[in-house]
């Protein structure tokens, strides 16, 4: 049974029962959970999301740490983020990570997966072992890890599937009772407690994987038909709406600077980073040595082309969203004049052009859409989704000038 998020007793006597069966069981948990049939099973989630070396996974519900420690050996040089609610769990994981070789991309973090601490489109992989069932909304879990999944990304879960309960084992799991006491064992608990707190069919896949954003991909029986393989897939971005924007966290922070000198418009042909080989205003990341984000545009100029800006006036914000999920927000400045002569170096070569001669073929897609707002002196903001060079949405606004 999921209980509402809007109970606050119900809430209230789920976090109870969590805190005594995981925090006070910790240990007994721990010692069930820690042989290689667990440890395959995780393995097999981080299969199942298709992840890589390099890659980020989130594994919500870690316990003790034995998935994600079968992750990060199943994949070498995959980074494995284990979550959890139970301190206990949290701190077992961390003392056994010390003698666990293949636990050197493994980290650890006390947090609720109802509210993951982590930014949009921060994992390649959301996993979660005998998770789902046990949480309070499973639709709110998966809507956390849809939105920390960088798009077109999959999440996969191993959950207790709604089989009956007679006999609690099959006869192919009870002839291993001798030879693998701890699993067996573990699994006729996974029986008993998912009886109270509830299973899973393809129905409820399919509802509440939904009912999450998620795509529903696949449902697949795992051991012995008691457990089902959910696998799930974060959509592509279709639109800004795709996006929620009040809990974006850019991977970078930009700047732009125009400088407009009457009819001309100084720009540059960008020889490296974000954009080489595109012409755009000089601009740059900002870097913690910067006074502020106008310091920050005034330095890249003085960088890129060896001049001054002067008159520099804040015009507008840009934030971006791709595909992949890197994130960048950039702020626009216009400025009145420079001091010195343009000059090309490693990173640029500058550009004048006239007004109407800005060469919008040469540019990013959407710089067609505020640079006329920008010189005009119309103060704007922009939310944009880019497949690659590819502008896939967007939304433009007027806005305050900045004070």
């Amino acid at each position: 049974m999921e209980i509402s998020s809007d109970e606050p007793r119900a809430r209230a006597a789920w976090r109870v029962g969590q805190f005594l069966l995981f925090d006070v069981g910790a240990l007994p948990y721990a010692f069930l959970t820690a042989q290689p049939t667990w440890r395959t099973h995780g393995a097999q989630l981080a299969e199942l999301c298709g992840v890589a070396r390099g890659q980020k996974l989130l594994d919500v519900g870690c316990g003790p740490g034995e998935s994600a420690f079968g992750m990060a050996e199943r994949v070498p040089g995959l980074a494995v983020t284990g979550l959890d609610y139970s301190e206990s769990m949290i701190r077992i994981a961390r003392f056994r990570q010390k003698r666990d070789r293949t636990a050197t991309h493994v980290s650890f973090v006390r947090g609720d997966a109802m509210n993951l601490p982590f930014a949009d489109g921060s994992f390649d992989a959301v996993t979660g072992h005998s998770f789902l069932y046990l949480v309070p909304s499973a639709e709110q879990v998966l809507g956390e890890a849809r939105r920390v999944l960088r798009p077109g990304r999959m999440c996969a879960f191993l959950e207790p599937r709604s089989v009956p309960d007679r006999p609690l084992l099959p006869s192919a799991l009870r002839a291993q009772a001798a030879s693998n006491p701890r699993f067996v064992s573990s699994i006729a608990l996974w029986r008993i407690v998912s009886r109270r707190y509830g299973r899973w069919d393809e129905s409820r896949f399919t509802r509440v994987f939904e009912a999450a954003g998620l795509e529903p991909v696949e449902a697949r029986p795992a051991l012995e038909g008691l457990g089902f393989l959910l696998v799930g897939r974060r959509p592509l971005l279709r639109s800004v709406r795709d996006v929620d924007w009040t809990r974006w966290t850019p991977t970078d922070r930009a700047t732009l600077l125009f400088v407009v000198d009457g009819e001309r418009v100084l720009l540059i042909e960008k020889k490296r980073g974000l954009g080489a080989g595109k012409v755009n205003a000089p601009g740059g990341r900002t870097e913690a040595s910067d006074a502020s984000i106008r310091a920050c545009a005034i330095r890249e100029v003085e960088e890129e082309l060896r001049v001054t800006p002067t008159g520099v006036e804040e015009m507008g914000e840009l934030s971006f969203q791709f595909q992949d999920g890197y994130a960048l927000h950039a702020t626009v400045f216009r400025a009145t004049g420079l001091e010195g002569t343009p000059t090309e170096t490693d990173e640029a070569k500058p550009l004048w052009v006239t007004r109407d001669t800005i060469p919008f073929d040469r540019m990013w897609a959407d710089d067609r859409l505020w640079i006329p707002k920008m010189l005009a002196g119309e103060p704007f903001s922009g939310r944009f989704v880019f497949d690659g060079d590819t502008m896939v949405d967007h939304v433009l606004e007027a806005r305050q000038r900045p004070a």
